[in-house]
């Protein structure tokens, strides 16, 4: 019995020997991975509402013509009679002749504002008119007329291939208080002298808005976004140094959003990430900015959001 005992001793001292893994020497590889970061671009309302009004004139338009029938001609028609004649014929008599006068007048417009919501502009641009007939038939010397009418543009931005910005206009107007005078009891409106000018000035601000837009420096915003995104970031400093290189591979448009203060233009950036362990790799080359894509989709294995 003691004997057993000391034999089951003895094996419990004794050493068991576990084989180490065997070393790999080869270099690890690290899957490519694609990434897509999205970074915004601030433009204030504030600067794109002063460009405008520094580029549109105060004084919209000015009129100065003469007017062959300010009052046209009074007639009696078929039926009627005058001095005690009775008057035949489809055209009837003209009793009174055409009166014509000279029509002077202005328009200035108040500041221009801006407002968003969401990924459309709202533009209103108050505008006063005042117009004057002088000389109604050598009858009448001179009667004044005030107007008012507000212009609204809803406006859609958008992008050229060219990373420049554009903006589709859909422009409106209403006149809140037609101008127009009571003369020799007819009501003259001006309407239709105003609104042929009034459509020159719609058409300048379909022009000038693209314009002043361009003028903000978005596209060097989106160099300096694409270039900056070539980089080497460090992981890990020592046991093990690891490193990432990161890669830009394509750029695209996810989309405008405005509010009171600011528009915000946000780009997606698909890039691609390498790994490293030990040394710094070599930093990746800057490519030039690429065209705008005609259409931007997100896509990669992971997302930051900035």
């Amino acid at each position: 019995m003691l004997a057993l005992l000391a034999c089951a001793l003895a094996s419990c001292n004794r050493t068991i020997e576990i084989q180490a893994p065997p070393k790999v020497e080869t270099k690890a590889e690290l899957p490519k991975l694609i990434s897509t970061l999205e970074a915004p671009i601030v433009v204030p309302m504030a600067d794109v509402q002063a460009a405008l009004n520094r580029a549109a004139p105060t004084v919209l338009w000015n009129i100065n013509q003469y007017e062959d029938a300010c009052v046209p001609a009074q007639r009696a028609f078929k039926g009627g009679k005058v001095l005690g004649v009775k008057i035949f014929g489809r055209k009837g008599l003209k009793v009174t002749p055409n009166l014509g006068c000279q029509i002077v007048g202005r328009a200035v417009r108040g500041p221009i504002r801006l407002s968003g919501q969401g990924q459309i502009l709202q533009m209103t641009m108050p505008v006063s008119a005042v117009v004057s007939v002088r000389d109604v038939g050598g009858i009448i010397r001179q009667e004044t007329a005030t107007g008012a009418v507000n212009v609204t543009a809803s406006v859609r931005l958008g992008m050229r291939s060219d990373w420049t910005p554009t903006a589709k206009l859909d422009i409106t107007y209403n006149w809140t208080n037609p101008p127009g005078i009571d003369l020799l009891g007819r009501r003259i409106t001006f309407i239709k002298q105003a609104d042929s000018r009034l459509t020159g000035v719609v058409a300048g601000l379909e022009k000038s808005l693209p314009a002043e837009l361009q003028k903000l420096n978005v596209r060097p915003q989106v160099a300096q976004i694409w270039g900056g995104g070539f980089t080497t970031i460090l992981l890990n400093r020592e046991n093990p140094p690891a490193w990432m290189r990161v890669s830009p591979q394509k750029l695209g448009v996810v989309g405008y959003n405005a509010n009171k203060t600011n528009i915000t233009l946000t780009i997606a950036a698909q890039l691609l990430t390498e790994t490293f362990v030990g040394e710094r790799p070599t930093d990746p080359v800057p490519t030039p900015l690429p065209p705008r894509p005609t259409a931007s989709r997100k896509s990669g294995s992971s997302s930051t959001r900035q």
